[in-house]
């Protein structure tokens, strides 16, 4: 049966333009200002975050706009550090779409506390209970999240979480948790020759309450009232160490340079996990609903958006008047197709296959019109089997590819483990 709602490919996720500090700029001092400190009121805020299943899926009332809330991160770089700087607030007024920030900030400073009258219960305290390094922030504090993966292979990618009182945990997953992932980091492994060990040396964070007030534990009352929803905000500022985010991923991993991106996404949680905002929604393939879909699951690496390593300007350095996307997008895109696919078939079927045939969503896929451009795909499937089971290697190419003078073309290969690698290849012109 035909897909009900195929769209291929989906829509490209956001990509963030992180300028580079100039070279003979001082580097920022990490103590969570970033609404008044000079470099970062040069760098744009990003789109508000989203409830983390995106607009489509996602219920009303586990939406930011419903509980008067809103997220925002803005990004830096030089050649030790990528920067974050992020503005969580509590307790907004309602917001016209021709309302300024500056608007929204005034109105916000000066309510009375009754921003929300009516009586369901909304997201309005800046919980921070955690103190120790390493705790599981998200289980019952405000949570500020970020996950890295610096060579978009789906392995050894890196996450941070923070509280607003600036306790950090660190820690990287080998894969994704479905795919049996397990945590590295200090928390679970006390000895750095513990293989499950991760600890990151040249971090640098810091949190500040910018407005309100810190709930610190179950009897402190403040805000705790339905109808008493000031305004409330913090901020945090985190230097990323180049050193501690590439250490474990591919040979291929290196410093960034103007025209080099990272996956990446961003989460706030807050109700001890009820409630997730994400700076990219977490959309990938349901083989069930034969659609693209909301998931609550960050750990889909494949599902996150783009830092753009970009000049002083805040450019990217290709010769085109469109903004950079990620050039091997669609390939990727029917690469995860296949892998959900697959991994739906042999949960149905007990093996996986390498006919295509009998993976509706794919076959159909192997020739498609999108806007203009006919996507004529080579698929290969190999099947494998080694000591931890069955299973897959997936290589994904088009061949109407060209890419410019060089017609420089790639193949986009995924395993049942998902880890995703890209291997160039360069055709003649008269090929």
């Amino acid at each position: 049966m035909a897909p009900s709602a195929l769209v291929f490919p989906p829509p490209h996720p956001p990509v963030y333009f992180a300028k580079r500090l100039p070279p003979n700029h001082d580097k920022p001092e990490i103590d969570g200002n970033i609404l008044d400190k000079k470099i970062w009121t040069q760098v744009p805020f990003s789109d508000p975050f989203d409830e983390i299943r995106g607009p489509l899926d996602a219920p009303t009332s586990d939406t930011p706009n419903h509980h008067r809330c809103r997220t925002r991160m803005k990004m830096l770089w030089d050649d030790e550090y990528l920067y974050v700087g992020a503005l969580l607030e509590y307790g907004l007024p309602g917001k016209d779409k021709d309302q300024s920030d500056l608007e929204i900030s005034l109105l916000s400073s000066q309510n009375d506390g009754n921003v929300n009258n009516n009586n369901d219960a909304l997201v309005s305290e800046i919980i921070a209970t955690f103190t120790e390094r390493n705790s599981p922030i998200f289980h019952q504090d405000s949570d500020f999240e970020v996950f890295i993966d610096a060579d978009s292979s789906c392995q050894f990618y890196k996450e941070l979480e923070m509280n607003a009182i600036n306790t950090v945990w660190n820690l990287m997953l080998n894969k994704p948790y479905a795919d049996g992932g397990v945590e590295h980091s200090a928390r679970i492994a006390k000895n750095p020759n513990d293989e499950l060990y991760y600890e990151v040396e040249h971090q640098k964070s810091a949190a500040k309450v910018v407005h309100g007030s810190i709930k610190q534990n179950d009897d402190d009352k403040t805000n705790t009232s339905s109808m008493n929803r000031s305004y409330s905000a913090w901020t945090v500022e985190i230097a990323l160490a180049h050193k501690d985010t590439l250490r474990f991923t591919t040979s291929k991993s290196r410093v960034p340079s103007v025209g080099d991106f990272w996956r990446i996404n961003f989460s706030r949680v807050e109700w001890k996990e009820q409630i997730n905002w994400t700076w990219v929604p977490q959309i990938a393939w349901d083989p069930k609903q034969q659609k693209w879909k909301g998931f609550v699951d960050m750990h889909r690496p494949d599902a996150w958006g783009y830092v753009y390593f970009a000049d002083e300007m805040g450019q990217d350095n290709h010769s085109t008047e469109e903004k950079w996307t990620d050039p091997y997008w669609p390939e990727k895109s029917l690469a995860m197709v296949l892998y959900y696919e697959l991994h739906s078939y042999k949960d149905k079927h007990g093996s996986f296959t390498d006919d295509i045939s009998k993976l509706a969503a794919v076959e159909q896929l192997l020739e498609y019109d999108s806007t203009g451009h006919v996507y004529k795909f080579d698929v290969d499937i190999t099947l494998t089997k080694d000591k931890d089971g069955d299973g897959f290697i997936v290589k994904v190419r088009d061949q109407n590819r060209n890419l410019g003078d060089n017609r420089q073309s790639a193949s986009v290969y995924i395993t049942d483990y998902r880890k995703v690698s890209l291997e160039h290849e360069t055709l003649s012109k008269s090929s």
